[in-house]
């Protein structure tokens, strides 16, 4: 029912107020009507001392009325001249004008079975109680506040009409019902306006919420000041919510964007083999026109287009299994092994080059991707093979250097990288401006990418041995 925040703020103190109304208003009530009759009983308790002194007797204590009953004038009757001399001696009290001044009073003084004193005007039931001790006679229209107390052969029976002081109850209790309904409008309005100055940070937030209709309104940020701790930390999270999503969307736009310019520039690679292969098979359609060398040396670009093709997709699918790694878990692995796997493997393909492998004899421990980081290894040398001299060298240094970092350095022999190709060159399907025709441009676009993924970089620069040295260095990665 109530679905609004500051509705229900203000319901909740509405309550509050109504419950602690109700509960002082009652014991307040409860209070007064318990100290109008404790004054009551007071004022009985006096006029019964009063009378009981003009009686010169002592009066009875209530345990011991069963007892006095029964003693040596039991049969209620008073000596002879007794109730004479009680009326002589008996006087109506003044009426007590007390706190409760005002209410009809009356009171009964019996000697046996005769009443020497009776003032006011009390009903029967009144006159006649017998029973000892305070007590309430009536009902709730005409009752009467009643002490009956006994003394020797007789008794005094005090009462004090009790209309008024109901009277006097009722009306506090209408009044007090009154202000307390003046109080719960007062507080439910009170307690609205508050709960709406209680509430305004809420719609604030809400209003800015509702401004981020879209991807291009993700860098608004909530204010966080101004509000309360709670809604500060709401704001505070909201704005690393948006943070977040504004990061994913970028991340997003950039994916998509390369995968466009992926594909483009794969295309571009790609037309150019097909095209010769196109060639090179309409030529051969007409081969009885052709000599023999001319159908052997078709048939060798042909092949050779063949294999550019084939290694050009190879390293997409590397490419694409390489951001695939990312969620792959780490492994511990040791560097040295891996670089010297490589150099097996890529020694096997080129005989007549010359490679080596520098590394601690206790390994290079490295917590990482053992296929990316076989990766890195295998295409650097491919990449000095490529661009190194003929039946040249290649050396694959690995260190470790510290707090969990390696690096993994290539020297070749060729003639070097020109320093303005150093940052292009580890772009996709970007080569240098001597670099030698047939390649893929993805051997270090594909460095570059594991070295990322082990959150590492790439630097080019000048080899010892007169050629390229390329440096890849891979970070601390936990587990």
């Amino acid at each position: 029912m109530f679905r609004s925040l500051r509705a229900r703020i203000a319901l909740s103190s509405f309550a509050a107020t109504a419950i602690t109304l109700l509960a002082v208003g009652g014991y307040l009530i409860s209070d007064v009507q318990s100290a109008a009759q404790n004054r009551i009983d007071q004022g009985l308790e006096r006029r019964t001392a009063l009378i009981a002194g003009q009686l010169n007797t002592p009066l009875l204590p209530t345990s011991a009325d069963s007892s006095a009953s029964s003693s040596g004038d039991e049969s209620g009757e008073s000596a002879p001249g007794e109730s004479n001399e009680a009326e002589n001696q008996l006087s109506a009290p003044p009426q007590d004008e007390g706190p409760e001044g005002g209410d009809p009073q009356a009171t009964v003084v019996t000697v046996g079975n005769k009443v020497v004193l009776s003032s006011g005007n009390a009903p029967a039931e009144v006159v006649e109680a017998s029973t000892p001790g305070l007590q309430t006679v009536g009902d709730d229209g005409n009752s009467w506040r009643v002490l009956v107390s006994r003394f020797s052969g007789g008794r005094i029976v005090a009462a004090t009409s009790l209309a008024k002081s109901t009277a006097r109850a009722n009306d506090l209790r209408d009044r007090a019902l009154l202000i307390g309904a003046v109080g719960l409008v007062a507080a439910a309005a009170i307690g609205f306006l508050l709960a709406s100055l209680a509430t305004r940070s809420v719609r604030r937030l809400r209003l800015a919420a509702d401004q981020v209709t879209g991807t291009e309104a993700l860098d608004r940020r909530i204010p966080e000041t101004k509000s309360p701790e709670e809604l500060r930390a709401l704001a505070a999270s909201r704005n690393a919510m948006l943070t977040r999503i504004e990061t994913s969307h970028e991340e997003t736009a950039e994916a998509r964007d390369a995968a466009r310019r992926f594909a483009a520039e794969a295309g571009h690679e790609l037309r150019t083999p097909l095209a010769a292969l196109g060639t090179n098979l309409e030529l051969l359609e007409h081969s009885e026109r052709l000599e023999a060398a001319e159908l052997a040396e078709i048939r060798g670009r042909a092949h050779s287009e063949y294999s550019r093709m084939v290694r050009l997709l190879d390293s997409l699918q590397a490419l694409a299994r390489g951001e695939a790694s990312a969620d792959l878990p780490l492994e511990a692995t040791d560097l040295a092994d891996i670089a010297d796997a490589a150099v097996h493997s890529v020694h096997a393909a080129h005989r007549g080059y010359q490679f080596e492998v520098q590394a601690p004899e206790d390994g290079v421990p490295y917590l990482g991707h053992p296929e990316g980081l076989r990766r890195i290894c295998e295409n650097l040398l491919e990449n000095a093979y490529c661009h190194g001299r003929e039946n040249g060298k290649a050396v694959l240094k690995v260190e470790a250097l510290s707090d969990g970092i390696v690096q993994i350095t290539c020297d070749d022999d060729g003639p070097g990288i020109p320093e303005g190709d150093r940052t292009r060159v580890v772009e996709r399907f970007a080569r240098g401006a001597d670099a030698p025709s047939g390649g893929s441009g993805l051997g270090l676009a594909l460095v570059a990418q594991q070295a990322e993924l082990h959150a590492g970089s790439v630097t080019v620069g000048e080899s010892p041995l007169g050629g390229a040295q390329i440096v890849v260095t891979l970070g601390h990665l936990r587990a």
